[in-house]
């Protein structure tokens, strides 16, 4: 039976569609991230809105030169492009820890104005810095198929478990779900073997 002309021109159509490869968070540069600039004490106190604090970028290599305040951060890029990024400081609420001077910092990305931890670098948008939304990039875990995932998963639990710092009972949690990965036979591509990926997501972002 001959099929309708539709699909026949659906799937001559998808057969010449070529969908790019998205960019990986895991294969982008360092993020821009409120816990390095904490680590950094880049920020002013907070009893402080007015003070900068300067700082030569050499922990990022695509910037040259920051000012950081609690207002915004002021960023010079290697090549001599700048951007300003907005600061949030968001209140912990009533009954939680912390006051009107202890206040929780986010940055402000400049494309669609959402508060977010981290903001990503990328020439080919910019360059500039914005969220990981604005970037469009993606993750290792949502990009790989079904069958190289629990690999990824596995792989990354190794890496924790050699050199993770952790109490006993997490420990004990971890190993049960690598063996339970093992039993799997997972297999793993080429593209996600590679170093940066076989760390923890959370810890690569930091």
């Amino acid at each position: 039976m001959a099929q309708p002309r539709q699909l026949r021109n659906l799937a001559r159509s998808r057969r010449g569609k070529h969908t790019p490869r998205k960019m990986l968070v895991e294969e982008a540069l360092p993020p821009l991230s409120i816990r390095a600039l904490l680590d950094l004490k880049l920020f002013p106190s907070q009893r402080n809105q007015r003070a900068y604090n300067p700082y030569d970028g050499r922990r990022w290599p695509y910037i040259e030169y920051l000012m950081v305040s609690n207002r915004d951060i002021k960023v010079r890029f290697v090549g001599g492009s700048t951007q300003i990024v907005g600061v949030h400081l968001h209140d912990t609420g009533p009954g939680q820890i912390g006051d009107i001077w202890h206040r929780q910092r986010f940055l402000v990305c400049p494309h669609c104005g959402e508060h977010r931890r981290r903001l990503y670098f990328r020439t080919e948008l910019g360059p500039l810095l914005a969220c990981v939304r604005c970037q469009k990039l993606s993750y290792a875990s949502r990009q790989c198929c079904s069958g190289n995932r629990p690999g990824l998963q596995l792989q990354r639990k190794e890496t924790q478990l050699r050199h993770g710092r952790m109490w006993g009972k997490t420990r004990r949690k971890l190993e049960a779900e690598a063996r339970e990965l093992r039993l799997r036979r997972p297999g793993l591509s080429q593209r996600f073997s590679g170093l940066r990926f076989q760390a923890p997501l959370k810890w690569a972002l930091n």
